[in-house]
């Protein structure tokens, strides 16, 4: 392994002078892991190239160390390298077996429509620019520590920005799009990783520009728009109001809030193929993970075990690290609480033979999320479904069932305990003449 850098030398780097060699080092390791593949080079020389970096006394000499690493690489293979990872850079994608989503072809339409919906509602004399805001890196009360971050649902529905601290604007006489990034310290880069500019914000997000936040207040004023529309409103699923957002320099514009809230909120209603397309992976992953919490259950097993095998099957084969909503693993009588598996009650009865256990979880992926229930009831430690004869709850369940699907069609498909697999509403049996499971 490589020899550490000493102490001494560490201690009298300036601080400038060390997040340059962090945001160097970084750029040299990655670079000699792509020598590897390219060119197939022995490990030795991935050795020799990083010891140079935490052994070499200056930046200057990191300097040559980085220039020699590209020494004797193809131009052909480096350019289309070049050419392959700008075509990913605007996509959202979370490795083989998982969703690719070009956000070009994505988030266009949905502007699109948007902005049609505006133009609708609104006198061409008072078409204006939407601007949302996205949302902000939380902290865990008074610590350090940070909540994973997660998206404000109607910014990430316009732009599909994955990170914190963005504005957003769509021109609705035109349907220019613009972003509006915070302007990072040097500090960060130590942190949190590489400060990208400008550049790479507009061709990962495929938009017309992109600005600094500390500069959007000049930049709103110089497209001259006659408002900017704002989101307010109240969630009726929630109670709870959507703030406009404030901004420097508000004050010396027009701010319109009376549209953008219900003509935005209407068109996520309607979905997109993209969307579509969306859903049906984020709900059949989530299927596939109900059916292996299922096919997992046993007698004596803790309900949050459960839960972990869907976290678990849910991000590592389909890439989604986070929950649509809380996990419910209700055994016995929990499954009567309709809310169940919050702090106060986290999932953490233990299974017991013959119980009825209501699995009710959902995944997120692009932040768009699944919704799935499954009943099961253990005997003997060995999965089996209830007759109607036997659940007049499941007669009912069946009932309302087969009415639905006759709305739905093939978009949903019920869990079979017996079978472990997904089928179709129009294959269920009749609700009258359902005979008990063996």
């Amino acid at each position: 392994p490589p020899r550490r850098a000493s102490c001494s030398a560490l201690t009298c780097t300036p601080f400038i002078e060390l997040t340059t060699l962090a945001d160097l080092f970084v750029q040299l390791y990655v670079d000699c892991v792509r020598n590897c593949l390219v060119m197939r080079s022995p490990l030795f020389q991935q050795r020799k190239l990083i010891r140079s970096v935490v052994t070499s006394p200056s930046i200057s000499t990191l300097k040559t160390a980085f220039s020699a690493s590209n020494v004797g690489r193809s131009p052909s293979k480096v350019a289309a390298q070049s050419s392959t990872m700008a075509d990913d850079q605007c996509c959202f994608y979370m490795g083989p077996g998982t969703l690719k989503i070009d956000r070009r072809a994505f988030h266009r339409p949905i502007q699109q429509g948007v902005v049609q919906r505006m133009q609708t509602a609104l006198p061409e004399d008072k078409r204006g620019i939407i601007l949302l805001k996205g949302g902000e890196l939380q902290q865990v009360y008074t610590t350090d520590g940070e909540i994973l971050f997660r998206q404000e649902a109607y910014f990430h529905y316009l732009f599909g920005v994955n990170e914190d601290g963005f504005f957003g604007a769509l021109d609705t006489r035109d349907g220019r799009s613009m972003l509006f990034m915070p302007r990072l310290p040097a500090s960060y880069g130590v942190w949190m990783g590489v400060i990208q500019g400008p550049d790479y914000y507009k061709a990962k997000y495929d938009v017309d520009e992109v600005a600094y936040v500390d500069d959007m207040a000049a930049v709103l004023a110089a497209a001259a728009a006659p408002c900017i529309h704002l989101l307010e409103g109240t969630n009726t699923d929630s109670g709870i109001a959507v703030q406009p957002p404030l901004f420097e320099g508000s004050n010396n514009f027009v701010l319109e809030t009376a549209t953008l809230f219900k003509q935005l909120t209407e068109a996520r209603v309607h979905k997109t193929p993209g969307e579509i397309a969306i859903l049906k992976y984020v709900n059949h992953l989530g299927s596939r993970a109900h059916v292996a919490m299922m096919q997992a259950c046993r007698p004596g097993m803790m309900e949050y075990q459960a839960e972990s095998t869907f976290r678990h099957f849910t991000y590592s084969r389909g890439g989604c690290r986070n929950q649509g909503y809380t996990c419910i693993a209700a055994s016995g009588s929990n499954g009567a609480v309709l809310h169940y598996g919050h702090a106060g009650a986290p999932n953490d009865r233990q299974m017991r033979d013959g119980d009825l256990v209501l699995f009710d979880m959902g995944c997120e992926y692009y932040r768009y999320g699944s919704g799935a229930a499954a009943g099961v009831t253990k005997g003997a430690g060995v999965c089996t479904v209830y007759s109607c004869s036997s659940s007049p709850v499941l007669q009912v369940w069946l009932r309302w069932a087969a009415l639905l699907s006759t709305t739905l069609q093939r978009c949903c498909w019920l869990i079979r305990c017996d079978q472990l697999q997904c089928i179709p509403y129009g294959a269920l049996p009749d609700a009258d003449t359902c005979k008990p499971s063996k």
